[in-house]
């Protein structure tokens, strides 16, 4: 069995960022910010029953220049899997 998880993602300048109300986190690249969005979904009690996880991370468009609107979907939203 598994599911989907649906995240919001954001830049600062600095740091990716991922804010819901449970959570916080960030990272300056998104190779470590996966690798702490993995290990707090492995962690979740929620998903203890859950074989593998979709984790979703969909791009804040508040937070990116309007003229690049038409190239969004192509390279900031993407899906990675989390196995427990």
């Amino acid at each position: 069995m598994h599911t989907t998880l649906e995240l919001v993602l954001s830049h600062d300048g600095d740091h990716w960022l991922i804010t819901d109300t449970d959570h916080s986190i960030h990272a300056q690249d998104l190779e470590r910010l996966q690798e702490k969005i993995s290990y707090q979904v492995k962690n979740e009690p929620h998903f203890c029953n859950q074989k593998t996880i979709d984790v979703t991370l969909l791009f804040d468009m508040n937070c990116f220049p309007r003229w690049l609107t038409q190239y969004q979907s192509h390279y900031f939203n993407y899906t990675f899997k989390v196995n427990r």
